[in-house]
């Protein structure tokens, strides 16, 4: 009962702050970004003082979009377990599109990454109830061993909507980027970078377009759903997070997704 009882106050915790930092940003991305002028396609956060534009409840992801007088630029973050496994496992979708949304594949950009058809990659994550060891060497030890994980398994961008365009290596010299690492303490960031001439609905007068940012995740979502034996006596927090961990919890790899409009910056 108690291991069960301290399980459940580790995991309102962890929400309970997550929660708070969230509420200080937008759900959704308000502003147009001029990319930092050390930015690279790396994996880290650091060039962007490790803040970001928006935090969107769907996903749980930190985000920001950004653009240069070139490129158009996402980095996504994450201190979430359970969407780093997703992700991992099952890809995420960056899409762009004109601001009138059709079907028309002229009209659309797409990259996908990672790309990878195993379901668990064996990566040492914060997972709840757990107690990692916090010492220098080993969490050094334990980010890079996930880091050289991704970059064994990871290796192609799938590349819908840019002619001449379709499968690349992540060491592609067409200007379509992605990268993916982990930082010391186990969070998660993801970065894409796409050649603005290949947005060829793009218009000269145009500046604004639409970005869809997907989970990709699995299609059936609830795999092996089933209720929490909730301990009795529960304060109302108590209660609150074992609800909340169960619908996590069965929601594991579910697919997620939410739509914006994003207007190119100008140059400052």
């Amino acid at each position: 009962m108690k291991a069960c009882l301290k399980y459940i106050l580790i995991i309102f915790t962890a929400l309970a702050m997550r929660v708070s930092y969230a509420q200080k940003l937008p759900n959704k991305q308000e502003a147009s970004v001029w990319v930092p002028t050390n930015v690279k396609i790396d994996g880290k956060a650091s060039e962007w003082n490790d803040k970001f534009q928006a935090h969107n409840d769907a996903t749980n992801l930190f985000y920001t979009i950004a653009n240069s007088d070139d490129f158009i630029y996402l980095i996504v973050h994450t201190k979430d377990p359970l969407v780093i496994e997703t992700i991992t496992s099952f890809g995420f979708i960056f899409d762009l599109q004109a601001v009138e949304k059709n079907s028309n594949k002229d009209n659309q950009v797409k990259i996908k990454f990672p790309l990878d058809d195993v379901k668990r990659l064996g990566l040492f994550l914060n997972k709840p109830g757990t107690t990692p060891d916090t010492s220098a060497d080993a969490l050094r030890s334990v980010m890079t061993g996930n880091n050289n994980i991704l970059q064994q398994r990871h290796k192609a961008i799938i590349v819908n909507g840019i002619e001449g365009l379709d499968t690349l290596s992540i060491y592609n010299d067409t200007g379509v980027k992605a990268v993916e690492a982990f930082d010391i303490k186990r969070n998660y960031t993801l970065e894409i970078a796409i050649p603005i001439k290949c947005l060829k609905f793009l218009k000269s007068s145009d500046s604004k377009l639409s970005y869809h940012l997907l989970i990709n995740g699995f299609a059936g979502s609830k795999i092996n759903a089933r209720p929490l034996i909730t301990p009795p006596n529960l304060t109302p927090e108590e209660a609150q997070a074992v609800a909340e961990m169960e619908i996590r919890i069965n929601g594991k790899y579910a697919r997620t997704d939410f739509w914006g409009e994003y207007t190119l910056a100008r140059k400052p």
